[in-house]
């Protein structure tokens, strides 16, 4: 079962409630995302309540908007696209995977907040291997804040 906090819920919803009692998820238009706000801040996502102790440690990333995680390498940086509906799922997916694979295999993620091109991208949602390498946009490039980048904090 999943919970969203009153801020995850933040995204313009087009569905309408129906009575069979479905969720109707968006497809298309934008997600919530605080760009350029958040650009220069840190979040820390904390492990589910369930979590034995040795996972009880929460996940620090340092978010920039705009910003594309790349392999300093020639190899693909990417791990996993998934479809979330915030940043804060996005991160919760990054903490996740660390949690129930190597420790640190995922060091960052992008989140898009453009649901059009989700399908042509694989999800909204990119897991990322390597943290090191941010390329950004600059606020006066179509899209900057769009997207954000959250490197995780060691």
């Amino acid at each position: 079962m999943f919970t969203f906090s009153p801020r995850d819920r933040n995204i313009d919803q087009q569905a309408t409630p129906t009575s069979t009692g479905r969720v109707v998820v968006p497809t298309q238009g934008m997600l919530a995302l605080d760009c350029p706000g958040i650009s220069g801040t840190t979040i820390s996502i904390k492990p589910p309540p369930n979590a034995p102790p040795e996972d009880n440690v929460e996940a620090r990333f340092s978010l920039d908007c705009g910003g594309d995680i790349l392999s300093a390498s020639t190899a693909s940086n990417d791990i996993l696209y998934i479809v979330t509906y915030s940043l804060s799922d996005c991160l919760r997916a990054c903490a996740s995977y660390n949690r129930y694979n190597e420790a640190g295999a995922c060091k960052g993620v992008v989140f898009y907040a453009d649901m059009d091109p989700a399908a042509e991208r694989d999800g909204t949602c990119v897991l990322k291997k390597d943290g090191a390498l941010i390329v950004k946009q600059t606020a006066a490039q179509s899209g900057a804040n769009l997207y954000a980048a959250g490197v995780l904090l060691v």
